[in-house]
């Protein structure tokens, strides 16, 4: 519903647009140990993610953002904010393969907001997550003049 989309996500969590519509993303205990059982570590797949020419494979990708965007793991009380399996499914693969940068954003977003809840705040801060396609920028970086 768009009305309960108009509220902060979950802690840990991510509101990202999919499919046209604002739709949350939060990786709980179950979703990661499900990921994990079907491909490898979350904190491996973190590290790949930030690495030049370690990329994860797109499906790897597409699992993850399905998992957090699916209601099948999440508490009851959450579960109504979420979508099916199935159709979480159909959202994330339904993009074109020139979205595929888009969606590694968003999955490193949620991967260090899983880790680091209150980087939801720093995100927010400065728009969304997929807005941005550079790099991010080293903190204290380019043309710093302090020191002397």
């Amino acid at each position: 519903m768009a009305a309960s989309i108009s509220a902060r996500p979950p802690r840990g969590g991510l509101c990202e647009d999919f499919g046209g519509e604002k739709r949350f993303l939060l990786l709980t205990l179950g979703d990661i140990e499900r990921f994990e059982d079907s491909h490898r570590g979350l904190l491996a797949l973190q590290e790949d993610m930030h690495l030049p020419g370690r990329a994860p494979k797109m499906g790897v990708i597409a699992d993850l953002l399905s998992l957090a965007l699916s209601c099948e793991l999440k508490p009851p009380e959450m579960q109504e904010r979420f979508l099916s399996l199935e159709a979480a499914g159909a959202v994330v693969r339904g993009p074109l393969p020139e979205d595929a940068r888009r969606q590694l954003a968003i999955a490193r977003a949620l991967v260090g907001v899983t880790f680091e809840p209150d980087l939801y705040d720093r995100i927010e801060a400065d728009g969304d997550v997929a807005d941005d396609d550079a790099a991010p920028e080293k903190p204290g970086g380019n043309g710093s003049t302090s020191g002397g």
